[in-house]
């Protein structure tokens, strides 16, 4: 029991000692929310990055994919440019003949 002011306060030891207790929980609560915070930030961060390796990846193979279509379309311009000359050799080697 305590005298404040013009009021009396009723407080046991058990009380303190509950009061103690919850306060004791909370800040343990408060701790843990702390370290999943913590934690929550680490897993973002993570597939942040693994989000950026992908997307670099998928640049890579893009480019990689482009390369083969610029060397598909220039061997194909190639095969048509050596069957016009055969047909051009093949014209004249008739013309020739006739």
């Amino acid at each position: 029991m305590a005298n404040v002011g013009s009021q009396e306060i009723n407080i046991s030891k058990e009380e303190i000692n509950t009061s103690i207790s919850r306060l004791n929980n909370i800040s343990v609560r408060l701790g843990c929310c702390k370290n999943q915070k913590f934690f929550l930030n680490e897993s973002i961060g993570e597939t942040a990055v693994q989000a950026k390796n992908m997307y670099d990846e998928v640049l890579y193979v893009i480019g990689a994919m482009q390369e083969l279509v610029d060397q598909t379309m220039s061997l194909l311009e190639n095969t048509i440019a050596s069957f016009e000359e055969a047909e051009k050799v093949a014209v004249a080697q008739y013309i020739e003949k006739i």
